[in-house]
């Protein structure tokens, strides 16, 4: 299930929201103002936000700004019972996954969480930009969520911050090699899938990765389709 952040200065709204997506299992959390997003956001990581746009101190649209510098990655549904088409339509140009209007029908959103939490995200360690830019390009074509990171210490503050579902790691990086993030990323979440890419004769960090679990490894310049291909293959599992 996932964790959900509301965020409405109505009381009554946030605890009858609350309690409707709590009795399906989802973990919510609260805030009462753009600010207090802000910090939820930072403290609780949460999977989605449901975002009031019309608040007092800071609105809906200036919250989502400073969120998405804490994770850009997040899903960010906007809520609103106004006429405010600017700044709805701010809110989209930054990102936002769609527009609620009060009142809206629970079903509705609960179908929108489904939905939401099916998707994956999917993180590229890699310390060469272009590789993991271009990774990150062809794989959102393919509609995947991408987040990217040069070295293993920024993968794994990424890590314990999102919810990450299948990580892409090269076998060489500076610092910690791909073999020891690996490790260190099984120790937090036993089981997470990884795919190792690579463009060194390294055959001996290959094995000993696919000894310890690793899913599979791919030579660069990469296929995508046969990644994807891996991809779909891990989603089944």
């Amino acid at each position: 299930m996932s964790k959900i952040l509301i965020v409405d200065d109505e009381t009554n709204l946030r605890i009858t929201f609350a309690a409707a997506l709590e009795m399906l299992d989802h973990q919510v959390v609260e805030a009462e103002n753009g600010l207090k997003a802000i910090e939820m956001a930072e403290k609780e990581s949460p999977d989605i936000i449901f975002m009031d746009v019309r608040m007092p101190q800071m609105n809906g649209v200036e919250a989502f700004k400073e969120i998405k510098k804490i994770n850009p990655n997040i899903r960010v549904i906007m809520m609103t019972a106004y006429a405010v088409e600017e700044l709805l339509e701010e809110a989209v140009q930054l990102g936002a996954y769609t527009i609620l209007h009060k009142p809206f029908d629970i079903e509705k959103v609960v179908q929108l969480i489904s939905m939401l939490s099916a998707q994956n995200l999917i993180l590229v360690v890699d310390d060469s930009f272009a590789d993991r830019e271009l990774l990150k390009t062809l794989l959102e074509e393919h509609g995947y969520r991408v987040d990217t990171a040069k070295d293993a210490e920024e993968a794994f503050e990424k890590f314990t911050k999102q919810n990450i579902n299948i990580c892409l790691i090269d076998i060489i990086l500076p610092g910690k090699n791909g073999i020891e993030l690996y490790e260190e990323i099984n120790k937090l979440k036993p089981g997470t899938p990884v795919i190792f890419v690579t463009g060194y004769d390294v055959a001996e960090l290959i094995k000993k990765g696919l000894r310890l679990g690793v899913y599979t490894c791919f030579r660069k310049p990469v296929d995508v389709a046969t990644l994807v291909s891996a991809i779909k293959s891990l989603e089944k599992k």
